[in-house]
Formats: structure tokens, C-alpha cells, sequence
């Protein structure tokens, strides 16, 4: 829906500025872009990065080397095509700072019979920390959430955080979906205070 499109791409912009994650929604592209694409680009995109030196065959099965050879020349891959392999894009080693921003969406306006409210957030982690400490940090601040935003406050049945890893970031995020309403104006500040008092937990932190 329209409303998760607007969504999800102003979040691009304001965690991931100046890079490809902040002007990429999906690997399909935008409508604009989609609109905008001709079938001379496709073929020069196909002919540039299709080719051998960018591909690899595995071949499974009882074949010697000789027969899986003679199987692929004798097939569209045996066929001659120019090309260079592609180069690896370079890796990103100085990230701007996200911008901070909060948006606001009347959910109402585009679901029916909607009654209780989304919030998240989402936060940008340098790609070169090692795998292990992000996931940590997930326990750790999830457990948190659960305790004082679920147990505690019972705003909400279902909290928690997650990290995903986009290569040369991470993506930290923290959401509470079926928010009861009356917590609008206070769960911002609640999950930046469980955020900070995770410091002060080293049983959590060895627990997890």
C-alpha cells in the first residue's frame, strides 16, 4: 500500500543519507524509475554484467570432468560472449550519521476499522562490527522491551527488536505493533530509556 511505500522510503533517507540504501526501496527499483526504463537499457545492463566472467557453473552429479565439459559447450552456456567481469562496488568505510526524524501517519485514512497504532524505529550500525555484537545487543534491549513495554505498561502484546545486515550496515530497529493507543505520546521516550538502561544491566548482558 501507498502508505508503507512512503513509509519505509522516508526511513531509507533519514537512517541510510547519501548512499544506495537511501535511495533504494526494493531491487526492482521505483515506479519512476520503472516508468522511465527502456529496452535499450535492459539489453546494455544484460550485456554488460550477463556474461561468463561474471557467472559460475556447478555441476552436480555422477560426470567426469570431461563429460560436464563437453555438456556445457554443447549448450548456451558454450556459446562465445564477450565481457569483463564486473567490479565489486567499493565498500563504504565512512557512513554519514543518520539524520534524525520523526514522522507521523494517520493509519486510520488508509485501513478500515483500525483501532490501535504502530510505532518503530530504526537506527544505522557501522557494517564492520563484528556479527556477534549487534546480536547481543538485540537480546539485550529486546528483553528490555518485553519487560517494561509488554509486563510492565501492557501497552502492546507483541515488541521487540531486530537487526538485519545490509553489507556495509546494519539495520537496528525496535517496533511495537498493536500499540494501544493512549501510549502515542509517551512509547518514543519509553524505548529510548529501555535502550539506555540496558547499559546498566551486566546480568543481562551475561545472561544473553
Amino acid at each position: 500500500m501507498q502508505i508503507n511505500y512512503d513509509i519505509h522510503y522516508r526511513r531509507c533517507r533519514a537512517v541510510f543519507p547519501n548512499t544506495f540504501l537511501g535511495r533504494s526501496i526494493t531491487g526492482l527499483g521505483t515506479r519512476e524509475t520503472i516508468r522511465a526504463l527502456r529496452q535499450s537499457d535492459l539489453q546494455e545492463f544484460y550485456d554488460t554484467h550477463y556474461t561468463p566472467a561474471n557467472m559460475s557453473a556447478i555441476v552436480i552429479g555422477e560426470l567426469t570432468l570431461a563429460q560436464a565439459v563437453a555438456a556445457l559447450e554443447n549448450s548456451p552456456f558454450g556459446e562465445y560472449k564477450p565481457g569483463i567481469r564486473s567490479p565489486k562496488p567499493d565498500v563504504i568505510t565512512a557512513p554519514p550519521p543518520p539524520t534524525e526524524a520523526e514522522y507521523r501517519f494517520h493509519e486510520g485514512e488508509h485501513y478500515k476499522d483500525r483501532s490501535s497504532a504502530t510505532f518503530a524505529t530504526t537506527a544505522q550500525l557501522r557494517g564492520t562490527v563484528p556479527s556477534r555484537i549487534p546480536d547481543i545487543v538485540e537480546g539485550m534491549v529486546g528483553k528490555q522491551l518485553f519487560k517494561v513495554i509488554r509486563l510492565e505498561k501492557m501497552w502492546t502484546y507483541s515488541v521487540g527488536c531486530g537487526i538485519q545486515s545490509l553489507g556495509d550496515f546494519y539495520e537496528f530497529s525496535a517496533s511495537c505493533s498493536a500499540l494501544n493507543t493512549d501510549a502515542i505520546e509517551q512509547i518514543s521516550d519509553t524505548v529510548t530509556n529501555c535502550i539506555e538502561s540496558v547499559r546498566q544491566q551486566p546480568d543481562v548482558f551475561e545472561e544473553v
